[in-house]
């Protein structure tokens, strides 16, 4: 608990998040924003305001609709690029479930009616058109290969995607850096 504001925060990194102004926060990390709308899922998550907004300082989204995190929000739009029609039946994976990427990116992509499995090291979310998300017992590779899109932004260089659970015709974005990425070439 902060003694200062009141507020209780799991982790010192939480705590200096919720320092950073809303209106500075490119990657809308703050905690009051992100309850805000920034990572729901649904209709609003990535469509016509799709991350151009602010927040107001009480955390609410302002007219200009939510923040999402850059990174994620790039990604978006290159699956855009790769994919531009309808993703409904589309079957996208998220290998990364940060604040930074994977919850973001998994609530944006289903936000545009793509069935997304969201995985890391401990399991995968299902979040589904109409911001439902439910947990499945689907294993990594299961995912890779029932996907149409598969993107990996997994920070450690041991961790790869074998390309045999790559389907013919899938479109493939690596997202990690700094260590030549999470696909064997």
């Amino acid at each position: 608990r902060c003694e200062r504001t009141g507020v209780r925060h799991r982790t010192a990194d939480d705590y200096f998040r919720d320092l950073v102004r809303p209106e500075k926060d490119v990657e809308g990390h703050r905690r009051r924003g992100m309850r805000g709308g920034a990572l729901r899922a649904g209709p609003r998550a990535g469509g016509d305001d799709d991350g151009g907004g602010a927040s107001s300082d009480d955390g609410r989204s302002s007219d200009a609709g939510p923040i999402y995190p850059c990174t994620a929000l790039a990604v978006l739009r290159i699956v855009e690029l790769f994919r531009p029609a309808d993703w409904s039946g589309d079957t996208m994976t998220v290998v990364n479930r940060s604040e930074v990427l994977g919850l973001p990116l998994a609530a944006m992509l289903s936000g545009r009616g793509a069935r997304v499995l969201s995985a890391d090291d401990r399991s995968v979310l299902e979040f589904g058109p109409g911001g439902r998300v439910r947990r499945t017992d689907l294993s990594l590779e299961e995912c890779v290969r029932a996907s149409d899109v598969v993107v990996s932004g997994v920070p450690d260089p041991d961790f790869r995607v074998p390309t045999e659970w790559i389907r013919e015709g899938s479109t493939v974005i690596n997202v990690a850096s700094g260590h030549g990425g999470n696909f064997d070439e």
